[in-house]
């Protein structure tokens, strides 16, 4: 497990299986978030196009992390409620409703 220390904050970056471009975006990423969010999956793209750690806003860089935001959030290293997604209906459960029928 890699571990990084920016402005006395901790980081913990899963390392098994990710190339270190990956692992240092996550890293990059954690910071930006623990600054901004809640945010978008688009905003923290900005964030890392603006430091130049992605080359461009093109859907396959946004897609990459994307990915490697959500493999992040599984694992615990980015927390689920930094990152938001407004463009989304939330689900529903209708509780009310007897399932047996």
């Amino acid at each position: 497990m890699l571990r990084e220390r920016r402005r006395g904050r901790r980081c913990k970056v899963s390392g098994r299986g990710k190339s270190r471009r990956s692992i240092n975006l996550i890293a990059a990423a954690y910071h930006i978030l623990s600054e901004i969010q809640p945010a978008s999956v688009r905003a923290v793209c900005y964030q890392l196009f603006t430091r130049k750690l992605i080359t461009s806003m093109a859907k396959t860089e946004t897609n990459k992390v994307s990915r490697l935001l959500r493999d992040a959030r599984e694992d615990g290293t980015i927390p689920w409620t930094w990152i938001v997604d407004e463009t989304r209906e939330p689900e529903r459960i209708n509780a009310g409703e007897d399932p047996a029928e």
